[in-house]
């Protein structure tokens, strides 16, 4: 028992080390950029599972109550459509971080990502009409979009937590995703006539690049909407922006970890 005693000691500060690890340490030299794009992946990856030491929440999947997607472009789009309960999934796996941009006085982040594959599938009201073919149904749908480019853009300002920690308080926050391909399918289309159906779902699929060009605007807005507070959240909680990104003088002089 004895000699288990300092094993026991030195895992317990062991873990409080690691407990009290920050969630970004980036200092303010030549990788700050990529080192803020790793530690921001990072993040996006844990979502997966969450981190509650960390204040990262699980948002893989995601359940979106309601997103209405109405647009009328012309001769290309004239809908009225709403999803209910949608669930998406697959945005935290597998992605990998393509470039990174981090500017510390704008508190301005750019992080280009790809995702595999991003899953979407739930409720659906829809009508209207897409090119020629005049378009109704309710019912159940899915949609994948893979080979996912994702450009991820934020800007802060410096704020002060309630504790005296100067914090990064999110001002804007957008993400745009691009697909290199897309499928989907609307189930009961036309009160459940297959035959129609069948001829919109083909349509939709043949012709996604024009479709997705019109929504995509009301889509990222509403990405971006749904995980803003989420990042405000964690900005606000888990970072100190004295201890996290220290200047290269303090960074030097830290002890070796």
């Amino acid at each position: 028992m004895e000699t288990a005693r300092p094993l026991l000691a030195v895992l317990a500060v062991l873990a409080a080390a690691a407990a009290a690890e920050p969630l970004v340490h980036c200092p303010r030299d030549d990788r700050l950029g990529q080192c803020v794009g790793e530690a921001f992946l990072r993040i996006i990856r844990s979502m997966a599972t969450g981190d509650p030491e960390h204040g990262v929440p699980k948002l893989d999947p995601i359940l979106v109550p309601l997103m209405p997607m109405s647009k009328n472009a012309g001769k290309v789009l004239n809908l009225n459509m709403t999803f209910v309960n949608l669930t998406i999934e697959d945005i935290t796996h597998d992605v990998t971080l393509k470039s990174a941009k981090f500017d510390y006085d704008k508190l301005e982040a750019t992080l280009e990502l790809h995702r595999p594959l991003v899953h979407f599938h739930g409720s659906y009201k829809i009508n209207g009409k897409i090119l020629w073919l005049p378009i109704w149904g309710e019912g159940t749908s899915w949609m994948k979009m893979t080979d996912v480019g994702e450009v991820w853009h934020m800007r802060a300002e410096r704020a002060v937590a309630e504790d005296g920690r100067p914090y990064m308080q999110l001002k804007e926050y957008t993400s745009t995703l691009s697909p290199g391909a897309m499928a989907v399918h609307y189930d009961n289309l036309f009160g459940g006539n297959w035959v129609l159906g069948q001829g919109a779902n083909t349509l939709i699929n043949s012709q996604w690049k024009v479709i997705y060009q019109q929504l995509q605007p009301l889509s990222d807005g509403h990405f971006s909407a749904i995980m803003r507070p989420y990042w405000a959240d964690i900005f606000k909680q888990q970072v100190d922006l004295d201890r996290d990104f220290p200047a290269p003088a303090a960074a030097a002089a830290a002890p070796a970890p």
